[in-house]
């Protein structure tokens, strides 16, 4: 298998699987964030996969830990602006028998491009804008003047979309009712280009404070066949998720030169949400 076509199927194996869970009951939320307010997202992402050619075979495994902050820069009675930064971030793609290492904490190596263009993403705010139901109206996103999807994808990054209509990943679009009860299930399905989702939701556990969301999604494409199962935690008083735990397995092929590769991936994502506490500054 030549190393040009490896490489390149490496890029797609990156992609597969690239796939959010997402659910939403239709209520249309409405949020109440104020001006100031600051949360900070840990996310872990934990990835291995293969890329099969007959009996030849090359696996790829990637990890990565990002550290963003998310402030409240606006809110009217229209909706909300929010800038998002990167704060840290630690890298790590393994194939080939080679391995890319990239760590924020740590100097980046001058002959590297993949390395001084995911430096240039920290501290790099975008500035979103959503309406008061969460849905984005807007965004500017400094960091793909040097960073594209194919890099994140290489560098083991899990992509954070905000495309206009999309509903805010910050919060969940679920609204907290007494009468909800252990065990209420509901099923959703769309189609998002020509990717059939069918997602099955579960009230795990509920209370006055939060609520634990469990979903199973299944995705079917002509490329990519999908498995997702997640467990969400969400704050009923803000309606921001503090946790997501989810596990995908993904599975597709390309054809490269007349000649059909299999891929198959299975990522773990571990996100949690925290509320920054103002820094208090002595007078």
């Amino acid at each position: 298998m030549k190393t040009k076509n490896i490489l390149k199927l490496i890029f797609l194996f990156c992609f597969i699987s690239q796939v959010s869970a997402t659910y939403a009951q239709n209520l249309n939320r409405a949020f109440d964030f104020k001006v100031g307010d600051e949360y900070v997202k840990n996310t872990k992402v934990i990835s291995t996969g293969v890329v099969e050619r007959g009996e030849q075979n090359v696996s790829v495994n990637t990890e990565s830990q990002i550290k963003k902050s998310i402030k409240v820069t606006d809110s009217t009675s229209n909706g909300y602006g929010f800038k998002i930064t990167i704060e840290e971030m630690d890298n790590k793609i393994e194939s080939l028998n080679n391995v890319l290492h990239f760590n924020s904490n740590k100097p980046v190596d001058p002959s590297s491009k993949i390395e001084k263009a995911l430096r240039y993403m920290l501290d790099k705010p975008v500035e979103l804008k959503t309406d008061k139901y969460g849905i984005v109206l807007s965004t500017e996103d400094p960091s793909k003047l040097l960073a594209n999807d194919t890099l994140l994808a290489f560098a083991g990054i899990q992509p954070e979309f905000f495309e206009r209509g999309d509903l805010f990943s910050l919060v969940g679009d679920f609204q907290y009712d007494p009468s909800l009860k252990k065990g209420y299930s509901w099923t959703d399905s769309l189609v998002i280009d020509e990717q059939k989702m069918v997602t099955e939701y579960l009230i795990e556990e509920v209370t006055k404070e939060s609520t634990v969301i469990k979903l199973t999604t299944s995705s079917f494409g002509r490329l990519i066949n999908s498995n997702i199962n997640a467990t969400y935690i969400v704050d009923n008083k803000s309606g921001v998720i503090l946790e997501k735990i989810i596990y995908t397995i993904s599975t597709g092929f390309r054809v490269s030169n007349k000649v059909l590769f299999a891929i198959s991936r299975s990522t773990s994502i571990v996100e949690t949400i925290t509320k920054r506490t103002p820094t208090l500054t002595s007078k």
